[in-house]
């Protein structure tokens, strides 16, 4: 391989690693890591782990959401679980957050993604 050729490999790796690292910060695939570390101290703030359990810590009542962004990646999925669980989810036992700002449902939202 010639060295113009490493080159310019080099610089298109550099160019896709920023694309990835970019597209992974918007639209369904969650937010950037500032929302997301907003969105866990919201979780612990708001009591969450009173009923969901994250990395074996919480509560039982609700699903262990460990693993919820592998299963379930879509940010704007979980906002409408949030504000309304039993039109997500019919027959849901989780309790309506629609009174919540819409920044902070994101950020929440930001963090559960980031759950994997």
């Amino acid at each position: 391989m010639s060295t113009n050729t490493s080159m310019k490999t080099i610089i298109l790796a550099a160019a896709l690693t920023v694309l990835c690292v970019s597209c992974g910060s918007q639209g369904k695939g969650g937010g950037d890591s500032a929302k997301a570390s907003e969105g866990k101290s919201l979780f612990a703030k708001a009591g969450c782990q009173g009923c969901h359990k994250v990395d074996g810590v919480g509560g039982n009542a609700g699903p262990d959401l460990s693993h919820v962004g592998s299963r379930l990646p879509d940010t704007e999925w979980h906002v409408r679980h949030m504000q309304d669980p039993g039109k997500v989810r019919p027959g849901s036992a989780m309790p309506a957050f629609g009174s919540l700002p819409q920044s902070e449902l994101d950020a929440l939202a930001a963090y559960l993604v980031t759950l994997k």
